[in-house]
């Protein structure tokens, strides 16, 4: 779904029911965009909320590593690191063997599980990674790329004719909330 038709949906949804001719929402039309990011925000918040739901805002990200640590896109929601995979995509031997360890201390402290997995933890918008068999270091670390596949923020798109890069779910939701506010805006209008 592109851009233009996502905001053509809201607005049609908006005006149902109603007279089309003299429905204020003819006049205020440029209205949907500007609520856009705002209702993006709390359609991505409800589902992050709900871990059901978040699977449908995950997204790979390859994320370069140097020292062990990476920087994450500023679209990955880290409140969501709970439903997180990460891997190496050129380790064939460990491949998917990859464990998220759940806080910072578990993670820099020495463990059994230094010899046991390749680990991931993630803290302040950023990746650190250790490999099988280390120890957690802040100078020394894994050199490369890495994946990442987390809930993210689906991008809004900056054209009309872009494409929509979201599941169906969340665009049928996000259209929905959109409506709801630009009715909002109709009955003030009126």
């Amino acid at each position: 779904m592109t851009y233009k038709e996502f905001l053509n949906l809201a607005q049609q949804e908006a005006i149902a029911g109603q007279n089309s001719i003299t429905s204020p929402i003819l006049d205020i039309g440029f209205t949907a965009e500007v609520l856009v990011p705002e209702v993006w925000q709390a359609v991505v918040m409800s589902y992050a909320a709900d871990p059901q739901k978040a699977s449908l805002l995950s997204r790979d990200h390859t994320i370069t590593l140097t020292n062990g640590v990476g920087d994450l896109p500023e679209e990955v929601l880290t409140l969501c690191k709970f439903n997180s995979t990460a891997y190496d995509p050129d380790d064939d031997v460990v491949g998917p063997t990859v464990s998220l360890v759940r806080t910072w201390n578990d993670f820099t402290s020495p463990s059994s599980l230094d010899r046991l997995t390749t680990r991931y933890t993630l803290k302040d918008q950023q990746i650190f990674w250790v490999e099988q068999g280390e120890s957690y270091s802040s100078t020394d670390g894994k050199d490369g790329d890495v994946v990442l596949n987390i809930p993210s923020v689906p991008e809004i798109p900056a054209t009309e004719d872009t494409e929509i890069d979201a599941a169906s779910e969340f665009l049928s939701d996000a259209i929905t909330s959109l409506a709801q506010r630009l009715r909002g805006v109709m009955e003030k209008a009126a």
